[in-house]
């Protein structure tokens, strides 16, 4: 059956043989295994040859075909400054350092920065849905959902207003919350405020349904330096063996932000990582950045380094644990909910702790 249509590039056949290139030649490769690896597609892996494509073209069918990427025999992936690479599928770095290919960038003047990879299901769109809001009261645990909202990530913002940050009194903040919820419109801890007097718009994002690894990744310094390495929009996501190590005390000469950002992730692991970044004027370093995100385990994260905040938990997160962790320090702007710290070390400022409810443990 394979043999019925003109050859494709990675086309698997019933043997789980796939077909590669190689000198030019097309050949079939019986070591398949359920792992692409961006040398199919042309990928050099030596820091000087672009292999921006390579990669994309490998993630791709890798999701296509319910694979994984793997960098093995990469020693350096070349990758141009906001490829924005789609990955909907398990990465296995093997060690590759991740270099940028355009270097250290200026910072960006309007807040966004530029991304080397967007993990995301695409099918997966949030969406807005309708909730019975005299339920929004303290220490409910179950909602009223529509049939068609199951697993996912239900974010709740209001007009109650909770106070203004003390850096900036003139900006009002208003209550804003992120559940996990389960079938039967189950949350993931109680509500533990008031909002049935209030106006509230309620968003939810489906979980997919499997997991994904980022895994086993370095990177150059040009590739993180006033752009995301990853942000992450996707739940059942787990980053595990991340090494993020500057060079020398004023190696990196601009700002950074946001190595691995996850936004509207319900459900994701962080372990076993490294990241220690550095600035030499006054530029922090926000090393896991989570934005409405629900239920996250950090374990064995280690993030030290002048200028380096370790971990920034923000914008409505809940349900965070924390598990034998070395940090410069957790910093919560605003909305943590239910919080739970178990062994590990915080130096600097340990603790910064915006508003948040629920648990402190």
């Amino acid at each position: 059956n394979f043999f019925r249509r003109p050859f494709q590039l990675g086309d698997v056949d019933d043997n789980g043989s796939t077909l590669v290139s190689t000198n030019g030649l097309w050949t079939m490769s019986r070591d398949f295994k359920g792992c692409v690896y961006p040398q199919w597609f042309g990928a050099v892996g030596d820091g000087i040859f672009n292999d921006t494509e390579a990669v994309r073209s490998a993630c791709k069918l890798a999701t296509r075909i319910g694979a994984e990427v793997g960098f093995a025999g990469m020693t350096k992936a070349y990758i141009d400054t906001n490829a924005s690479i789609v990955v909907n599928c398990s990465m296995r770095g093997c060690g590759v350092t991740l270099v940028s290919r355009g270097g250290i960038i200026s910072p960006p003047t309007n807040g966004t920065l530029k991304n080397m990879f967007i993990v995301k299901d695409p099918l997966l769109v949030q969406r807005a849905v309708s909730i019975n809001v005299a339920e929004l009261y303290d220490g409910q645990t179950q909602l009223t959902v529509p049939e068609d909202v199951g697993n996912g990530m239900l974010y709740i913002s209001s007009n109650k207003q909770i106070g203004s940050r003390t850096s900036d009194p003139t900006t009002p903040l208003y209550f804003a919350i992120s559940h996990s919820i389960y079938r039967g419109g189950v949350l993931n801890y109680p509500i533990k405020t008031d909002l049935t007097a209030n106006t509230i718009t309620a968003l939810f994002t489906p979980s997919p349904q499997s997991w994904v690894e980022i895994d086993g990744f370095n990177a150059d310094e040009t590739s993180y330096n006033n752009q995301c390495l990853f942000r992450i929009e996707r739940g059942l996501t787990r980053v595990k063996k991340i090494a993020i190590q500057p060079n020398g005390q004023n190696s990196m000469p601009i700002n950074v932000n946001y190595l691995f950002r996850f936004v509207n992730s319900v459900n994701v692991v962080v372990e076993d990582c490294i990241i220690s970044g550095q600035s030499t004027y006054g530029g922090n370093t926000y090393g896991i950045v989570f934005d409405n995100c629900c239920d996250i385990t950090m374990s064995r994260m280690y993030g030290r380094g002048r200028d380096t905040w370790g971990v920034m938990e923000t914008n409505n997160v809940n349900g965070v644990v924390i598990n034998d962790c070395s940090l410069n320090r957790l910093d919560v702007h605003q909305g943590m909910h239910n919080f739970f710290v178990n062994g590990g070390v915080c130096y600097g400022n340990a603790v910064q702790y915006g508003w948040g409810s629920g648990l402190l443990v």
